[in-house]
Protein backbone atom coordinates (compact mmCIF):
# COMPACT_ATOMS: atom_id res chain seq x y z
CA UNK A 1 0.00 0.00 0.00
CA UNK A 2 1.10 3.33 -0.86
CA UNK A 3 -1.63 5.53 -0.70
CA UNK A 4 -5.66 6.14 0.29
CA UNK A 5 -6.36 4.66 -2.63
CA UNK A 6 -4.55 1.48 -1.78
CA UNK A 7 -6.62 1.26 1.35
CA UNK A 8 -9.59 2.06 -0.21
CA UNK A 9 -8.98 -1.35 -2.15
CA UNK A 10 -8.71 -3.30 0.44
CA UNK A 11 -11.54 -1.90 2.39
CA UNK A 12 -13.55 -3.17 -0.54
CA UNK A 13 -12.41 -6.29 -0.07
CA UNK A 14 -13.99 -6.37 3.53
CA UNK A 15 -17.17 -4.46 2.64
CA UNK A 16 -17.83 -7.17 0.02
CA UNK A 17 -18.08 -9.97 2.46
CA UNK A 18 -18.85 -8.01 5.99
CA UNK A 19 -21.41 -5.22 4.49
CA UNK A 20 -24.11 -5.87 6.97
CA UNK A 21 -21.35 -6.89 10.15
CA UNK A 22 -21.01 -4.26 12.86
CA UNK A 23 -18.41 -2.22 12.13
CA UNK A 24 -18.66 0.20 15.04
CA UNK A 25 -20.06 0.30 17.94
CA UNK A 26 -20.92 2.88 20.78
CA UNK A 27 -22.89 2.73 23.91
CA UNK A 28 -26.01 1.44 22.62
CA UNK A 29 -26.01 2.38 19.39
CA UNK A 30 -23.80 0.22 16.43
CA UNK A 31 -23.09 0.96 12.84
CA UNK A 32 -22.42 -1.82 10.07
CA UNK A 33 -20.01 -1.72 7.50
CA UNK A 34 -21.93 -0.51 5.06
CA UNK A 35 -23.47 2.39 6.71
CA UNK A 36 -20.29 3.43 7.82
CA UNK A 37 -19.25 3.09 4.29
CA UNK A 38 -22.37 5.51 3.03
CA UNK A 39 -22.32 7.67 5.90
CA UNK A 40 -18.72 9.04 5.23
CA UNK A 41 -19.26 9.44 1.72
CA UNK A 42 -21.85 11.57 2.60
CA UNK A 43 -19.63 13.85 4.42
CA UNK A 44 -16.73 13.86 1.81
CA UNK A 45 -19.63 14.81 -0.72
CA UNK A 46 -20.65 18.06 1.86
CA UNK A 47 -16.97 18.68 1.78
CA UNK A 48 -16.59 18.56 -1.81
CA UNK A 49 -19.47 20.90 -1.91
CA UNK A 50 -17.49 23.64 0.15
CA UNK A 51 -14.24 23.41 -2.38
CA UNK A 52 -12.66 21.23 0.10
CA UNK A 53 -9.69 19.50 -1.51
CA UNK A 54 -6.47 18.01 -1.47
CA UNK A 55 -4.19 19.81 1.32
CA UNK A 56 -7.43 21.21 3.47
CA UNK A 57 -6.98 20.85 6.60
CA UNK A 58 -10.39 19.85 8.37
CA UNK A 59 -10.48 20.26 12.18
CA UNK A 60 -12.38 17.31 14.61
CA UNK A 61 -13.91 18.78 17.83
CA UNK A 62 -15.82 15.30 18.60
CA UNK A 63 -15.88 12.98 21.25
CA UNK A 64 -14.64 9.44 21.32
CA UNK A 65 -17.56 8.53 19.24
CA UNK A 66 -19.05 6.77 15.97
CA UNK A 67 -19.05 10.35 14.80
CA UNK A 68 -15.69 10.49 15.04
CA UNK A 69 -15.04 7.40 13.11
CA UNK A 70 -17.08 8.28 10.06
CA UNK A 71 -16.14 11.94 10.27
CA UNK A 72 -12.52 10.97 9.88
CA UNK A 73 -13.15 8.72 7.30
CA UNK A 74 -15.26 11.14 5.14
CA UNK A 75 -12.52 13.80 5.13
CA UNK A 76 -10.45 11.18 4.07
CA UNK A 77 -12.44 10.39 1.23
CA UNK A 78 -12.59 14.37 0.60
CA UNK A 79 -9.61 14.54 -0.43
CA UNK A 80 -8.25 16.28 2.84
CA UNK A 81 -6.23 15.89 5.87
CA UNK A 82 -8.16 15.55 9.37
CA UNK A 83 -6.95 17.26 12.47
CA UNK A 84 -7.90 15.90 15.60
CA UNK A 85 -8.51 18.65 18.56
CA UNK A 86 -9.39 17.01 22.08
CA UNK A 87 -12.37 18.43 23.62
CA UNK A 88 -9.89 18.15 26.89
CA UNK A 89 -7.61 20.91 26.05
CA UNK A 90 -7.76 23.80 27.02
CA UNK A 91 -9.54 26.52 24.74
CA UNK A 92 -6.45 28.43 24.10
CA UNK A 93 -4.27 25.35 22.98
CA UNK A 94 -7.28 24.07 20.35
CA UNK A 95 -6.74 27.92 19.14
CA UNK A 96 -3.51 27.19 18.36
CA UNK A 97 -3.86 23.94 16.69
CA UNK A 98 -6.24 25.64 14.42
CA UNK A 99 -4.32 28.50 13.23
CA UNK A 100 -0.83 27.03 13.25
CA UNK A 101 -2.15 24.19 10.59
CA UNK A 102 -4.14 26.83 8.82
CA UNK A 103 -7.54 24.72 9.10
CA UNK A 104 -10.16 25.39 6.39
CA UNK A 105 -12.99 24.64 9.23
CA UNK A 106 -13.87 22.67 11.78
CA UNK A 107 -16.54 19.75 12.90
CA UNK A 108 -18.19 19.53 15.90
CA UNK A 109 -21.49 18.38 17.35
CA UNK A 110 -21.85 20.05 20.58
CA UNK A 111 -22.84 23.70 20.11
CA UNK A 112 -21.05 25.11 23.65
CA UNK A 113 -17.50 25.01 21.82
CA UNK A 114 -18.91 27.44 18.84
CA UNK A 115 -18.23 29.99 21.65
CA UNK A 116 -15.37 28.71 23.16
CA UNK A 117 -13.08 28.12 20.66
CA UNK A 118 -14.79 30.62 17.54
CA UNK A 119 -12.18 31.71 15.26
CA UNK A 120 -12.50 34.35 13.25
CA UNK A 121 -11.58 32.91 9.57
CA UNK A 122 -12.04 29.51 10.96
CA UNK A 123 -16.02 27.97 10.70
CA UNK A 124 -17.33 25.72 12.96
CA UNK A 125 -20.03 23.31 11.45
CA UNK A 126 -21.90 21.49 13.59
CA UNK A 127 -22.85 17.62 11.73
CA UNK A 128 -26.14 17.76 13.45
CA UNK A 129 -26.57 21.00 10.91
CA UNK A 130 -25.48 19.74 7.78
CA UNK A 131 -28.33 18.08 6.83
CA UNK A 132 -26.16 14.89 5.62
CA UNK A 133 -29.13 12.75 4.42
CA UNK A 134 -29.56 14.58 0.91
CA UNK A 135 -25.97 13.84 -0.06
CA UNK A 136 -25.27 10.92 -2.24
CA UNK A 137 -23.86 7.65 -0.42
CA UNK A 138 -21.38 6.57 -3.08
CA UNK A 139 -17.99 7.45 -2.93
CA UNK A 140 -16.68 10.48 -4.29
CA UNK A 141 -14.43 9.95 -7.89
CA UNK A 142 -11.35 11.32 -5.95
CA UNK A 143 -7.74 10.23 -6.76
CA UNK A 144 -5.64 11.01 -3.68
CA UNK A 145 -1.84 11.10 -4.50
CA UNK A 146 0.78 8.92 -2.04
CA UNK A 147 2.46 12.34 -0.76
CA UNK A 148 -1.20 14.21 -0.20
CA UNK A 149 -1.75 15.67 3.57
CA UNK A 150 -3.76 12.75 5.71
CA UNK A 151 -3.85 14.15 8.58
CA UNK A 152 -1.68 16.09 11.10
CA UNK A 153 -1.48 15.43 15.13
CA UNK A 154 0.08 18.08 17.56
CA UNK A 155 2.64 16.78 19.93
CA UNK A 156 4.88 18.68 23.05
CA UNK A 157 7.28 21.16 21.54
CA UNK A 158 10.29 22.13 23.25
CA UNK A 159 9.61 25.97 22.63
CA UNK A 160 6.37 26.19 24.83
CA UNK A 161 4.07 25.30 22.05
CA UNK A 162 2.71 22.03 20.79
CA UNK A 163 4.18 21.25 17.22
CA UNK A 164 1.95 19.39 14.29
CA UNK A 165 2.84 16.69 12.68
CA UNK A 166 2.67 16.24 9.16
CA UNK A 167 1.48 12.79 8.08
CA UNK A 168 1.18 11.84 4.23
CA UNK A 169 -1.00 8.71 2.62
CA UNK A 170 1.58 7.33 1.68
CA UNK A 171 3.16 6.87 5.37
CA UNK A 172 -0.79 6.17 6.50
CA UNK A 173 -1.24 3.01 4.17
CA UNK A 174 2.39 1.78 5.08
CA UNK A 175 1.31 1.83 8.67
CA UNK A 176 -1.85 0.15 8.17
CA UNK A 177 0.23 -2.83 5.72
CA UNK A 178 2.97 -3.23 8.29
CA UNK A 179 0.93 -3.45 11.22
CA UNK A 180 -0.95 -5.96 10.09
CA UNK A 181 1.85 -8.17 8.47
CA UNK A 182 3.42 -8.17 12.25
CA UNK A 183 0.40 -8.99 14.36
CA UNK A 184 -1.78 -10.77 11.70
CA UNK A 185 -5.13 -8.55 12.76
CA UNK A 186 -7.55 -10.52 10.44
CA UNK A 187 -7.46 -13.25 12.62
CA UNK A 188 -9.42 -10.79 15.13
CA UNK A 189 -13.18 -9.76 15.55
CA UNK A 190 -12.96 -6.89 18.00
CA UNK A 191 -10.91 -3.96 19.00
CA UNK A 192 -11.29 -1.54 21.94
CA UNK A 193 -10.86 2.30 20.51
CA UNK A 194 -9.85 3.63 23.99
CA UNK A 195 -7.42 6.33 23.55
CA UNK A 196 -7.15 9.99 23.42
CA UNK A 197 -7.04 11.43 20.00
CA UNK A 198 -4.51 13.70 20.60
CA UNK A 199 -2.55 10.44 21.21
CA UNK A 200 -1.71 8.96 16.99
CA UNK A 201 -2.02 5.70 18.54
CA UNK A 202 -6.18 5.98 17.92
CA UNK A 203 -5.04 5.57 14.39
CA UNK A 204 -4.52 1.55 14.92
CA UNK A 205 -7.18 1.48 16.85
CA UNK A 206 -9.66 2.90 13.99
CA UNK A 207 -8.60 2.96 10.67
CA UNK A 208 -6.42 0.21 10.77
CA UNK A 209 -8.99 -2.59 12.16
CA UNK A 210 -11.81 -1.20 9.96
CA UNK A 211 -9.70 -2.28 7.26
CA UNK A 212 -9.40 -5.57 8.25
CA UNK A 213 -12.57 -6.46 9.46
CA UNK A 214 -12.43 -5.43 13.00
CA UNK A 215 -15.33 -4.50 14.71
CA UNK A 216 -14.35 -1.61 16.31
CA UNK A 217 -15.79 -1.11 20.40
CA UNK A 218 -15.91 2.54 21.59
CA UNK A 219 -14.90 3.20 25.30
CA UNK A 220 -17.50 5.80 26.81
CA UNK A 221 -15.61 8.19 29.42
CA UNK A 222 -16.94 6.44 32.09
CA UNK A 223 -15.08 3.39 30.95
CA UNK A 224 -12.10 5.78 30.23
CA UNK A 225 -11.65 6.76 33.68
CA UNK A 226 -13.56 4.11 35.59
CA UNK A 227 -10.91 0.28 35.98
CA UNK A 228 -14.37 -1.55 36.78
CA UNK A 229 -16.67 0.30 34.18
CA UNK A 230 -13.77 -0.61 31.51
CA UNK A 231 -13.89 -4.72 32.54
CA UNK A 232 -17.25 -4.99 32.34
CA UNK A 233 -17.16 -3.11 29.02
CA UNK A 234 -14.41 -5.28 27.73
CA UNK A 235 -16.49 -8.83 28.76
CA UNK A 236 -19.61 -7.42 27.87
CA UNK A 237 -18.53 -7.13 24.25
CA UNK A 238 -15.51 -9.97 24.02
CA UNK A 239 -13.48 -8.22 22.98
CA UNK A 240 -10.52 -9.64 21.05
CA UNK A 241 -7.43 -6.91 20.80
CA UNK A 242 -6.66 -3.82 23.09
CA UNK A 243 -3.89 -1.46 22.85
CA UNK A 244 -2.17 0.07 25.97
CA UNK A 245 1.11 1.90 27.30
CA UNK A 246 2.99 0.23 29.70
CA UNK A 247 1.80 2.70 32.31
CA UNK A 248 -1.71 1.99 31.74
CA UNK A 249 -1.68 -1.56 31.66
CA UNK A 250 0.24 -1.41 34.90
CA UNK A 251 -2.25 0.43 36.48
CA UNK A 252 -4.91 -2.50 35.27
CA UNK A 253 -2.54 -5.11 36.29
CA UNK A 254 -1.99 -3.69 39.81
CA UNK A 255 -5.75 -2.58 40.14
CA UNK A 256 -7.77 -3.80 43.13
CA UNK A 257 -10.47 -4.28 40.82
CA UNK A 258 -10.29 -7.94 39.60
CA UNK A 259 -9.79 -7.40 35.47
CA UNK A 260 -11.11 -10.79 34.89
CA UNK A 261 -11.39 -9.38 31.33
CA UNK A 262 -7.91 -10.06 30.71
CA UNK A 263 -8.19 -13.79 30.06
CA UNK A 264 -10.46 -13.02 27.16
CA UNK A 265 -8.28 -10.78 25.67
CA UNK A 266 -6.28 -12.46 22.46
CA UNK A 267 -3.79 -9.48 21.49
CA UNK A 268 -2.02 -6.79 23.31
CA UNK A 269 -0.49 -3.88 21.59
CA UNK A 270 1.60 -2.38 23.92
CA UNK A 271 3.89 0.61 23.53
CA UNK A 272 4.36 4.67 23.79
CA UNK A 273 6.59 3.62 26.27
CA UNK A 274 9.61 1.67 27.31
CA UNK A 275 8.26 -2.10 28.29
CA UNK A 276 9.62 -3.69 31.19
CA UNK A 277 9.77 -7.14 31.50
CA UNK A 278 8.23 -7.50 34.89
CA UNK A 279 4.98 -5.78 33.30
CA UNK A 280 5.31 -8.79 30.27
CA UNK A 281 5.49 -11.30 33.46
CA UNK A 282 3.01 -10.14 35.22
CA UNK A 283 0.89 -9.94 32.21
CA UNK A 284 1.27 -13.73 31.60
CA UNK A 285 0.37 -14.89 34.85
CA UNK A 286 -3.50 -13.45 33.89
CA UNK A 287 -3.25 -13.90 30.12
CA UNK A 288 -2.56 -16.29 27.72
CA UNK A 289 -3.01 -13.49 24.99
CA UNK A 290 0.00 -12.88 22.23
CA UNK A 291 1.86 -9.58 23.06
CA UNK A 292 3.14 -7.43 21.35
CA UNK A 293 6.08 -4.76 21.90
CA UNK A 294 5.22 -1.47 19.49
CA UNK A 295 7.78 1.11 19.40
CA UNK A 296 7.57 4.26 16.68
CA UNK A 297 7.53 8.12 17.28
CA UNK A 298 4.39 10.35 16.03
CA UNK A 299 6.83 11.54 13.07
CA UNK A 300 7.03 8.36 12.08
CA UNK A 301 3.36 7.37 11.93
CA UNK A 302 2.42 5.61 15.43
CA UNK A 303 4.68 2.74 14.76
CA UNK A 304 7.86 1.61 13.07
CA UNK A 305 8.68 -1.43 14.90
CA UNK A 306 7.12 -4.10 16.11
CA UNK A 307 8.05 -7.30 18.66
CA UNK A 308 6.28 -10.83 19.99
CA UNK A 309 7.27 -10.36 23.52
CA UNK A 310 4.87 -13.60 24.74
CA UNK A 311 7.83 -15.62 26.85
CA UNK A 312 10.53 -13.74 25.00
CA UNK A 313 14.17 -13.72 26.98
CA UNK A 314 14.54 -9.72 26.16
CA UNK A 315 12.34 -6.95 25.62
CA UNK A 316 13.44 -5.24 22.55
CA UNK A 317 11.23 -3.56 19.72
CA UNK A 318 12.31 -6.22 17.24
CA UNK A 319 12.23 -5.76 13.21
CA UNK A 320 11.17 -2.39 11.60
CA UNK A 321 7.48 -2.89 9.69
CA UNK A 322 7.19 -2.76 5.55
CA UNK A 323 9.22 -0.72 4.01
CA UNK A 324 11.14 0.63 7.07
CA UNK A 325 14.69 0.92 8.20
CA UNK A 326 15.85 1.51 11.78
CA UNK A 327 19.62 1.97 12.40
CA UNK A 328 21.66 2.87 15.57
CA UNK A 329 24.61 5.36 14.79
CA UNK A 330 27.21 7.74 16.75
CA UNK A 331 27.56 11.31 17.19
CA UNK A 332 29.11 11.59 13.25
CA UNK A 333 26.24 9.06 11.86
CA UNK A 334 28.50 5.79 11.79
CA UNK A 335 26.93 2.64 12.83
CA UNK A 336 27.70 1.45 16.17
CA UNK A 337 28.93 -1.97 16.67
CA UNK A 338 26.96 -4.93 18.57
CA UNK A 339 26.64 -4.01 21.74
CA UNK A 340 27.42 -0.41 21.75
CA UNK A 341 25.29 2.13 22.50
CA UNK A 342 23.91 4.95 20.32
CA UNK A 343 21.07 6.95 18.95
CA UNK A 344 18.25 5.57 16.90
CA UNK A 345 17.50 6.58 13.56
CA UNK A 346 14.56 5.84 11.29
CA UNK A 347 14.35 6.07 7.43
CA UNK A 348 11.47 4.76 5.35
CA UNK A 349 7.71 5.06 3.93
CA UNK A 350 6.85 5.76 7.41
CA UNK A 351 8.78 8.91 7.86
CA UNK A 352 6.41 12.23 8.02
CA UNK A 353 6.68 14.92 5.93
CA UNK A 354 8.05 17.10 8.86
CA UNK A 355 6.80 19.57 11.04
CA UNK A 356 4.29 22.78 9.99
CA UNK A 357 7.26 24.68 11.29
CA UNK A 358 10.11 24.20 8.99
CA UNK A 359 12.35 25.09 11.66
CA UNK A 360 11.28 22.43 13.67
CA UNK A 361 11.80 19.94 10.81
CA UNK A 362 15.29 20.51 10.00
CA UNK A 363 16.25 19.90 13.50
CA UNK A 364 14.94 15.85 13.28
CA UNK A 365 14.53 14.76 9.83
CA UNK A 366 17.93 15.19 8.47
CA UNK A 367 20.45 13.84 5.51
CA UNK A 368 22.31 10.91 6.74
CA UNK A 369 25.89 10.82 4.78
CA UNK A 370 24.44 8.12 2.33
CA UNK A 371 21.91 10.78 1.47
CA UNK A 372 18.57 9.17 2.71
CA UNK A 373 16.56 10.73 4.65
CA UNK A 374 15.91 9.94 8.37
CA UNK A 375 14.28 11.06 11.68
CA UNK A 376 16.40 11.55 14.82
CA UNK A 377 14.52 10.07 17.25
CA UNK A 378 16.17 11.16 20.52
CA UNK A 379 16.03 7.37 21.92
CA UNK A 380 19.24 5.67 23.21
CA UNK A 381 19.40 2.08 22.09
CA UNK A 382 21.81 -0.43 21.17
CA UNK A 383 22.08 -3.04 18.72
CA UNK A 384 21.92 -7.04 19.70
CA UNK A 385 23.81 -9.99 18.17
CA UNK A 386 20.17 -11.06 17.18
CA UNK A 387 20.02 -7.81 15.07
CA UNK A 388 17.12 -6.50 17.16
CA UNK A 389 17.37 -3.36 18.84
CA UNK A 390 17.01 -2.66 22.12
CA UNK A 391 15.75 0.35 23.86
CA UNK A 392 17.93 1.99 26.85
CA UNK A 393 15.76 5.03 27.27
CA UNK A 394 15.88 8.59 26.10
CA UNK A 395 18.66 10.71 25.60
CA UNK A 396 16.81 13.83 27.08
CA UNK A 397 16.49 11.39 30.55
CA UNK A 398 20.55 11.27 30.35
CA UNK A 399 21.30 13.34 34.00
CA UNK A 400 24.28 14.09 35.22
CA UNK A 401 25.11 13.06 39.34
CA UNK A 402 27.94 13.66 40.45
CA UNK A 403 29.59 13.87 37.52
CA UNK A 404 28.83 10.83 35.61
CA UNK A 405 25.57 10.03 33.48
CA UNK A 406 22.98 8.41 34.55
CA UNK A 407 20.12 7.37 32.23
CA UNK A 408 16.70 7.41 34.68
CA UNK A 409 14.92 4.49 32.50
CA UNK A 410 17.98 1.97 34.08
CA UNK A 411 17.04 2.74 37.91
CA UNK A 412 13.79 2.73 37.26
CA UNK A 413 13.84 -0.97 35.89
CA UNK A 414 16.07 -1.68 38.91
CA UNK A 415 13.39 -0.90 41.30
CA UNK A 416 11.10 -2.93 39.22
CA UNK A 417 12.58 -5.52 40.00
CA UNK A 418 11.16 -4.97 44.05
CA UNK A 419 8.14 -7.35 44.05
CA UNK A 420 6.14 -4.72 45.97
CA UNK A 421 6.91 -1.61 44.04
CA UNK A 422 4.35 -1.66 41.83
CA UNK A 423 4.93 1.62 39.96
CA UNK A 424 7.77 4.13 40.17
CA UNK A 425 9.04 7.20 38.43
CA UNK A 426 12.86 8.09 39.35
CA UNK A 427 13.11 12.20 38.17
CA UNK A 428 16.16 14.11 39.05
CA UNK A 429 16.18 17.47 40.86
CA UNK A 430 18.47 20.17 42.02
CA UNK A 431 19.17 20.39 46.13
CA UNK A 432 19.44 23.72 47.97
CA UNK A 433 23.16 23.58 47.24
CA UNK A 434 22.39 22.96 43.35
CA UNK A 435 23.93 19.22 43.61
CA UNK A 436 21.67 16.81 41.41
CA UNK A 437 20.15 14.39 43.05
CA UNK A 438 17.34 11.52 41.81
CA UNK A 439 14.16 11.29 43.75
CA UNK A 440 11.81 8.08 43.28
CA UNK A 441 8.19 8.33 43.39
CA UNK A 442 6.19 4.90 44.08
CA UNK A 443 3.26 3.15 44.40
CA UNK A 444 3.07 0.38 46.79
CA UNK A 445 1.25 -1.26 49.82
CA UNK A 446 4.20 -0.73 52.05
CA UNK A 447 6.87 2.08 52.89
CA UNK A 448 10.29 1.20 50.97
CA UNK A 449 12.50 0.06 53.93
CA UNK A 450 16.79 0.27 54.51
CA UNK A 451 16.54 -3.06 52.36
CA UNK A 452 15.90 -1.92 49.34
CA UNK A 453 18.86 0.45 49.41
CA UNK A 454 20.90 -2.62 50.01
CA UNK A 455 19.37 -4.08 47.12
CA UNK A 456 20.13 -1.22 44.82
CA UNK A 457 23.37 -1.24 46.43
CA UNK A 458 24.31 -4.57 45.07
CA UNK A 459 22.84 -3.80 41.37
CA UNK A 460 23.81 0.60 41.04
CA UNK A 461 26.72 2.33 41.79
CA UNK A 462 26.10 4.74 45.11
CA UNK A 463 25.54 8.04 42.96
CA UNK A 464 22.67 6.18 41.18
CA UNK A 465 20.31 5.39 44.13
CA UNK A 466 17.51 7.72 44.85
CA UNK A 467 18.37 10.13 47.68
CA UNK A 468 14.64 10.04 48.55
CA UNK A 469 12.00 7.52 47.99
CA UNK A 470 8.15 9.25 47.92
CA UNK A 471 5.42 7.54 48.30
CA UNK A 472 1.99 8.54 46.63
CA UNK A 473 -1.42 7.14 46.27
CA UNK A 474 -1.27 6.75 42.49
CA UNK A 475 1.49 8.03 39.87
CA UNK A 476 -0.49 11.32 38.10
CA UNK A 477 -1.12 10.44 34.24
CA UNK A 478 -1.30 12.51 31.13
CA UNK A 479 -4.38 12.27 28.54
CA UNK A 480 -2.19 9.89 26.62
CA UNK A 481 -2.09 7.38 29.26
CA UNK A 482 1.95 8.33 29.89
CA UNK A 483 3.71 9.02 33.87
CA UNK A 484 3.21 12.84 33.93
CA UNK A 485 6.91 13.85 35.05
CA UNK A 486 6.53 17.55 35.02
CA UNK A 487 3.39 17.19 37.53
CA UNK A 488 5.77 14.81 40.03
CA UNK A 489 8.20 17.91 39.73
CA UNK A 490 5.54 20.66 40.91
CA UNK A 491 4.50 17.92 43.85
CA UNK A 492 8.37 18.81 45.16
CA UNK A 493 8.29 22.36 44.63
Amino acid sequence: MNSFNDIITQFNRILKYNSGRIAVKYKNTHFTFQEIEDQSNQIAHYLISKGITSEHVIGMLLERSDKLIITMLGILKSGAAFLPLDQQFPSDRIKYMVMDSNATLIMTERREFNVSISLENTPLINLEDIGLKSFPTYRPPISIQPHDLAYIIYTSGTTGKPKGVLIEHKSLANLIDGVNKKVKLEKYKSILFLTSISFDIFIVETIVPLCYGLSIIIAHNAAFLNIRILNQLLKENNVDVIQVTPSRLRQLLNSPIDMDSLSIIKLILVGGEMLPKEIVRSLQKRSNCDIYNMYGPTETTVWSSVKKVSNAENITIGNPITNTSIVVLDEDYHQVDIGVPGEIYILGDGLSRGYVSKDETSKKFIRLPNGKRAYKTGDLGTLMQSHEIQVLGRLDDQVKIKGCTVNLSEVESILHEIDYIQEVVVIDKEDEYGNNQLLAFYTSSITITKEVKQYLAKKLPYYMIPKSFIKINKLPMTRNGKVSREELRREIK
